[in-house]
């Protein structure tokens, strides 16, 4: 069998976007020739689905088989037949989040990688041709040369630029990543590519619960995840804790565990009159819950917050017993496999680093080698924490400058790789004793505020940690306007590995 050797990835991920992405081909036709294409069964697979859109007006999708299918019996070269076979079984994947495709990071890299070709294949015809003595000939072939640049690498005329104004207005398709659920999705929005989030609390207040839940929420959603731990634990403690959160099981704990859950106000005041009630007595006494031996046989009740009549709902918290089996290696590998399989296509890649041992440009140069070795390309990237990364440039001695430094590389990569992008930061001291984090709780230099596109809070008193409550807050949300005196109030319970269990608007 002839083995054909792809000078780089870029090729395969080329003809995969091609394949699974509308936008993509629409976006890639500008600049797309296939003399510019080295390898021939890539050459032969990226015709197929240009033909395939100049006749339907959409990428081919699944099917791309039945094509390859059609070519086979008709023809095809036996070795150009394997090599796409082969080509379509790898990337079976990708059809179930064809949604997901990053395609402005892959149109950019295609960008460079057809300008290299192409000015490589003039380098190549002019040799030649001086070679043969048309010196004339290599002049003229040199003057006419047209440079490979797609229309919006040129930059647009935003008034008139049909094109431009509609990809602004249009839908989030592709940019949107995912939405956090119940209430706490309402009040955070959506989290898009090229977002650059923080997370910040006071020291041991959940921020690596919380950045491995919305790490979960994005592979749920279909997107490739990247985790870097950087410091504060260990490889063996984030896998623990990422089976425990996808399990409902504990690690530490065995048998009952008390568990927050979701209640009306006015079910536990008993001022509902509704009929659809799930209770038909309350469980306070004025503003005192009665024990669970007081309110036996309460009943929490949800009915409104399922219906269209949710103003008659108003959060509350009420507790229950749930059994809690020990959660064993065996339990966690099956557990991740029948994840795996039921989100099938995302791709969790985890990266752990001893503290100040890696920066931002560290963390690109892993998401570049995960690209070319595993065909990885990340669509949201966690990191845990940014306080504890070393810095960007070694010579810089300033600590606010190196701050400084360290959140705008950050956003830079929100924005080169078109992902979305969150981390931790520690909060100042006074946050310690503050009901709620605020503007002036930033740590270092408040300049990093100025690059990200929302920062999240995590308020929580000793009672409320207790009780299994958390208030999270939003600040310095870009394109929205936020109150930071407004919370959503989550119930989590942390030794399920759940820092988040449902949600209601404070």
């Amino acid at each position: 069998m002839k083995i054909e050797k792809i000078d780089n990835h870029v090729e395969s991920l080329l003809l995969t976007g091609m394949i699974v992405s509308t936008r993509f081909l629409r976006a890639v036709q500008d600049i797309y020739h296939p003399n510019l294409i080295e390898a021939s069964f890539v050459r032969t697979g990226a015709k197929w689905c240009m033909d395939y859109f100049k006749r339907y007006k959409k990428a081919p999708r699944i099917h791309i088989q039945d094509i390859y299918n059609s070519h086979r019996r008709n023809g095809l070269d036996p070795d150009q037949a394997e090599l796409l076979k082969e080509y379509l079984e790898s990337i079976s994947q990708e059809f179930s989040r064809a949604k997901k495709f990053n395609v402005d990071y892959l149109l950019e890299k295609v960008e460079v990688r057809f300008k290299e070709q192409s000015l490589k294949n003039l380098a190549e015809d002019i040799k030649a041709l001086v070679a043969e003595g048309k010196t004339q000939d290599a002049e003229l072939l040199q003057l006419g040369y047209k440079q490979i640049q797609r229309p919006t690498s040129q930059g647009v005329e935003p008034l008139v630029d049909r094109n431009a104004i509609y990809e602004a207005f249009a839908s989030k398709e592709g940019y949107a990543l995912f939405t956090p659920p119940g209430d706490l999705g309402k009040f955070l929005g959506s989290i898009e590519r090229q977002s650059f989030i923080a997370i910040e609390g006071v020291e041991k207040r959940g921020k690596t619960w919380w950045l491995m839940q919305f790490a979960i929420w994005a592979l749920q959603a279909g997107c490739n995840v990247a985790f870097f731990e950087c410091g504060d634990m260990s490889q063996r403690d984030l896998i623990r804790r990422l089976m425990c959160n996808i399990t409902r099981m504990s690690d530490r704990h065995e048998g009952k565990l008390l568990i927050p859950v979701l209640d009306c106000r006015y079910n536990q005041d008993n001022s509902c009159s509704l009929k659809q009630r799930a209770c038909s007595f309350g469980c306070l006494n004025g503003e005192e819950k009665l024990s669970f031996a007081e309110a036996k046989g309460y009943v929490p009740c949800t009915t409104c917050k399922k219906t269209s009549d949710e103003k008659r709902f108003r959060g509350a918290v009420w507790y229950k017993w749930e059994h809690v089996d020990r959660l064993d290696w065996r339990t966690a590998e099956e557990a991740g496999k029948k994840f795996s399989t039921r989100f099938g296509g995302r791709r969790l890649m985890l990266s752990t680093h001893p503290t100040r041992t890696i920066n931002l440009q560290g963390i690109e140069t892993q998401l570049d080698i995960w690209e070319r070795t595993k065909n990885f390309i990340a669509d949201f990237v966690v990191v845990d924490y940014a306080d504890i990364l070393d810095k960007e440039d070694r010579r810089t001695t300033d600590a606010r400058m190196i701050e400084n430094d360290r959140w705008a590389a950050a956003r830079t990569l929100s924005q080169k790789r078109n992902i979305g992008f969150l981390w931790g930061t520690q909060a100042n001291a006074d946050a310690y004793t503050k009901a709620l984090v605020s503007e002036t709780n930033t740590s270092e230099d408040k300049r990093k505020n100025a690059h990200i596109t929302m920062k999240i809070t995590l308020n929580q008193l000793p009672e409320e940690k207790e009780a299994g409550i958390m208030r999270v807050g939003k600040l310095f949300v870009r394109n929205d306007r936020f109150d930071r005196r407004r919370t959503c109030t989550v119930l989590q319970c942390l030794d399920l590995g759940r820092p988040y269990l449902s949600s209601f608007l404070s």
